[in-house]
């Protein structure tokens, strides 16, 4: 009896670890293979399609409890959701600005190298103000902040979820410093910044409808508009 309970309370949390994991090991796959081919262009309609291919996983899992990804969202409340969502937005900003310093501080000594420019084409441009953060917000906040975070509040005393959480969170980014260490390390501290606090809210009541527009937000201001501004330049 007490194996069969241990067994039915450790399969729901290896199902969540394999497929946090699961997403990051497809994700570093892409990066290695493409980005030091010259393909980090090709990264983009990537990530969109493992966004996508996230989406449809979940929506598996869930219609297998009964459930479905808009039962897991919720209805939106905009009176609530969009003050707080403005709120997520700053928390993400100051959280990865604040990990990026630190582990630049650490891997660059202080002196990050000066990025090497890329002519962006126009559909990259559009493509990152239009599709990626409108996948990346719901793909991201459904799986680490919705069904997983849940599935390891159920089991997990709060401050382990937030570590787990911010640990997925953060070497999933890893992925996009490939071919470079210490921008994979730069990437993935300030990713795993943003996640801690993230979760943090979430713990504390934050509903998912104010993290995606919040998430959505951050990216179209620091990846959609940068973007599209480099096209048109």
């Amino acid at each position: 009896m007490a194996t069969d309970a241990a067994n039915r309370t450790l399969r729901p949390l290896a199902l969540v670890l394999a497929i946090l994991l699961l997403r990051t090991v497809v994700l570093a796959g892409a990066a290695a293979l493409l980005q030091p081919a010259g393909g980090r262009m090709l990264l983009g309609v990537v990530v969109v399609a493992l966004d996508v291919a996230t989406l449809l996983v979940l929506s598996r899992l869930l219609r297998r409890v009964g459930w479905s990804l808009r039962a897991l969202l919720g209805r939106p409340l905009l009176r609530y959701d969009i003050p707080v969502a403005g709120l997520v937005a700053l928390a993400i900003f100051v959280a990865t600005v604040s990990g990026s310093a630190f582990a630049e501080g650490m891997v660059h000594e202080g002196a990050p190298p000066d990025p090497v420019g890329a002519e962006v084409p126009l559909w990259l441009g559009l493509w990152s103000l239009l599709v990626m953060p409108v996948t990346a917000a719901f793909a991201e906040e459904l799986l680490y902040l919705g069904w997983a975070l849940d599935q390891l509040a159920a089991r997990w005393r709060p401050w382990i979820v937030v570590v787990t959480t911010a640990l997925a969170f953060g070497f999933q980014y890893a992925a996009l410093g490939i071919p470079s260490a210490g921008d994979a390390v730069v990437w993935a501290v300030a990713a795993l910044f943003a996640g801690a606090v993230i979760a943090i809210l979430r713990v504390r009541g934050v509903r998912l409808w104010a993290f995606v527009i919040g998430h959505w937000a951050f990216a179209v201001l620091g990846l959609g508009i940068p973007a599209l501004r480099a096209a048109l330049a």
